[in-house]
């Protein structure tokens, strides 16, 4: 009995040092943030205990010789081992949301010309944006129509992420192009402009005056400089002076049709066209007016206006004062100074004005060679007449007028009775007598004839 209860004093030992381990062990998996679990030891029945495997206990007696020494006493714990019990989490942990940080991208670059359009051999302004500072940014610029023309260069942008280059178009009409700069870093950035059609339309001469232009497709574009809008229109546009230089007229179809119309102003007279250039399919010669043609690159055309010439108009009667009845010739003689003017016409009037005649005598009759124009007359009447020769003007020659007052003498007229006899007791003959002096077909002249005779006068005997 004494060596059983060694052995039961051993496994009792073992066995309480493995659930305090086992305590422990639960203790510390509550402590790391997992489940708590909490045990509380029964005080009146004492642990189970579990025997080890590697330590089996016998019930029976060693058939061995036991050892001669029991291993040393170990004094057994007054209470059994108390797990002590952590309270349980009454909320979930809370976690404290992390604040989102937005990140705002950059700009995407851009590029930009300093206009829209422009006329062949002009410069160009390219301004961008919006690139890393010192970032090597390819730019190439081409004709997208025909690939006529291109330019390709690196350019890099400055401290602030831009930059600036400026070139020259050819001097050729090219029509569009296109705009491509790209860096490794940034991207790309685009844009595009035009390259319109671009001509001239000089004026010459000393007078003054206007062409209205229209095209068969497209726009027109005239400047404000030189009478238009200085936008793109349908047309008709008109010019009113000089385009040319920085003021050129553009076409956006370079195939359109232009129609010019000229117009001289008051006191001026239209010269002609002249000096076209690069203007295909024209009738643009001398004074054509309307006329027309096709611009290629860099055209021109020169519209003339001439000042005219200040005329004066006079008036020769070649009877003055004339009788009634007599054919009376005027004649009218236009001059420059005292040099004669052969074109034009003249228009005799009476009464009114040149533009509102009272009654129109003669004309328009045509200046000879020696700038002179006449017509004739036997029907004025008794006592005077104002004639008034109106010039019209012509290419070159302001109109004019002048007149001569006409005086109109009665015409002398004798009437004298004819001789009338008859035998005594017969009624008196009719009476007649002859007229003499001008008379006018159709008029009349009032006369009486009488006599002192009667039925029975006496008889007056010859001998």
């Amino acid at each position: 009995m004494k060596k059983t209860r060694r052995l039961n004093v051993w496994t009792r030992i073992y066995s309480v040092g493995l659930t305090a381990l086992v305590a422990a062990a639960l203790l510390l998996a509550g402590l790391a943030g997992g489940p708590t679990f909490a045990q509380t030891p029964d005080t009146d029945t004492p642990p189970e205990v579990t025997t080890p495997v590697d330590a089996p206990v016998s019930t029976d007696a060693p058939t061995e010789a036991a050892p001669t020494d029991a291993p040393p006493a170990t004094e057994a714990p007054t209470d059994a081992p108390v797990v002590t019990e952590t309270a349980a989490a009454t909320d979930a942990p809370t976690l404290e949301p992390t604040p989102t940080v937005e990140i705002t991208p950059p700009p995407p670059p851009f590029i930009q010309s300093d206009k829209d359009d422009y006329f062949a051999g002009e410069t160009v302004i390219l301004t961008s944006g919006n690139w890393q500072p010192g970032e090597s940014v390819h730019l190439i610029v081409n004709d997208v129509l025909g690939d006529s023309w291109r330019l390709s260069v690196d350019v890099l942008a400055d401290d602030n992420g831009g930059f600036t280059y400026q070139f020259q178009l050819p001097d050729w009409f090219v029509a569009q192009y296109h705009v491509y700069a790209y860096g490794v870093v940034s991207g790309a950035a685009t844009t595009d402009f035009t390259d319109a059609r671009s001509w001239k339309l000089p004026f010459a001469g000393t007078g003054t005056g206007s062409v209205t232009l229209s095209v068969s497709s497209g726009t027109i574009n005239v400047p404000v400089a030189c009478g238009g809008t200085g936008t793109a229109v349908p047309g008709p546009v008109t010019v009113t002076s000089s385009c040319g230089g920085s003021n050129n007229i553009t076409t956006s179809d370079n195939g359109a049709t232009v129609t010019f119309n000229a117009s001289a102003s008051g006191g001026s007279t239209f010269g002609g066209w002249s000096a076209p250039s690069n203007l295909g399919s024209s009738t643009c010669t001398g004074t054509t007016n309307p006329c027309s043609g096709i611009f290629g690159a860099n055209g021109s055309l020169t519209v003339t206006f001439n000042s005219n010439a200040n005329t004066t108009t006079t008036v020769a009667s070649s009877s003055n004062p004339s009788t009634y009845g007599n054919n009376v010739t005027f004649t009218a003689s236009v001059k420059v100074g005292t040099t004669a003017v052969t074109s034009g016409s003249v228009t005799f009037i009476e009464g009114g004005t040149c533009a509102a005649p009272t009654t129109t005598l003669a004309g328009p009759t045509a200046l000879n060679g020696s700038g002179q124009a006449a017509f004739s007359t036997s029907t004025l009447t008794v006592p005077s007449h104002t004639i008034t020769a109106c010039y019209g003007g012509a290419a070159g020659f302001n109109s004019s007028n002048g007149s001569v007052t006409q005086t109109v003498n009665k015409a002398n007229a004798t009437v004298t009775a004819n001789n009338k006899s008859k035998t005594y007791g017969d009624l008196n003959p009719t009476l007649t007598a002859t007229v003499v002096g001008q008379v006018v077909g159709g008029d009349a002249i009032n006369y009486t004839l009488a006599t002192t005779a009667t039925q029975f006068s006496n008889v007056v005997l010859g001998g």
